[in-house]
C-alpha cells in the first residue's frame, strides 16, 4: 500500500530539517535505489512475473505449520512499534491479525496513537491478544516522536519498526530469529518489501538483502521476506 500522506509528512520532515536541495538528492537517491532492485531482479531470475516468483521461492503451506512447531538456541522477544495516526479500522484491523498469524510466537505489538482523538473501536482490536500494548498520546508527535513513544513500552530484546497500515508475512519473524540464530551478534538485520492492493494483489517488489553487506532480513515491512 502506497501511503501518500505518510510521505508527504517524511518530505516535509527532510525539508524543514534538512533544507529543500538535500531532501530532493534523498529523493534521487531513493528513486535509484528502487530502479536498481528492479534491474537486478530481472538479471538474477527468469521467472515471468513477480507471481510466479512468490510461487517457486516463498514459504509454503505445510512449511509454515512446521515452522510453529520449530525451537531455536536463541529465540528472543521481538517487540513492534507502530506510530498510530488516524488509522483506518480496516488496516490496522489487518495489521494486528497479521501480527497474530506469525509462526514465531515470542513477540509484543506496541501501538503509539497520536491521533486527535480516541477511537472507541480499537480497544476491542487492542484485546485480541495480551501481547497487545496500546497507549493514546493526546498529542501528535509525527512519525518519530510516535515511534519513540512506542520505544518506551517494549520489553524485547530486539525491536521491529512497522507503519500502521503495513502487513507482515505468516513467517517474516521466524525468519528474523533464524536469522539472528546465524548471526548472533548482528545488530542491524533487514527485510525485503513489497506492496499490496486492496485486491491482494503484490506488485513493486524491493529486495532489499541484495543491497546488505551482510545480514538480511528484518521489518520495516510490507509483506514479504
Amino acid at each position: 500500500m502506497l501511503n501518500i500522506p505518510h510521505r508527504i509528512n517524511q518530505i516535509k520532515f527532510y525539508i524543514h530539517k534538512y533544507g529543500f536541495f538535500k531532501t530532493i538528492k534523498k529523493c534521487i537517491k531513493i528513486v535509484i535505489r528502487k530502479l536498481n532492485c528492479m534491474i537486478h531482479f530481472k538479471k538474477d531470475v527468469n521467472y515471468g512475473s513477480y507471481g510466479d516468483w512468490i510461487k517457486a521461492n516463498e514459504v509454503k503451506e505445510n512449511q509454515i505449520k512446521a515452522q510453529t512447531q520449530e525451537k531455536f538456541e536463541i529465540m528472543p522477544k521481538i517487540s513492534i512499534i507502530v506510530p498510530m495516526y488516524e488509522t483506518k479500522e480496516k488496516f490496522l484491523k489487518e495489521l494486528i491479525d497479521s501480527v497474530i498469524a506469525q509462526t514465531y510466537s515470542n513477540w509484543e505489538l506496541c501501538f503509539a496513537d497520536g491521533s486527535p482523538k480516541q477511537n472507541p473501536k480499537w480497544k476491542k482490536l487492542m484485546e485480541k491478544d495480551n501481547r497487545i500494548h496500546y497507549q493514546f498520546l493526546n498529542e501528535n508527535q509525527g512519525i518519530s516522536g510516535n515511534s519513540n513513544e512506542a520505544i518506551q513500552m517494549v520489553t524485547g530484546e530486539y525491536i521491529a519498526l512497522l507503519d500502521h497500515d503495513d502487513l507482515l508475512a505468516p513467517y517474516a519473524l521466524f525468519e528474523v530469529v533464524k536469522m539472528l540464530n546465524r548471526y548472533p551478534n548482528a545488530e542491524f538485520i533487514y527485510s525485503d518489501e513489497d506492496k499490496i492492493d486492496q485486491n491482494g494483489n503484490r506488485s513493486e517488489r524491493l529486495f532489499q538483502a541484495r543491497f546488505c553487506a551482510r545480514y538480511v532480513t528484518m521489518p520495516k515491512l510490507y509483506l514479504p521476506f
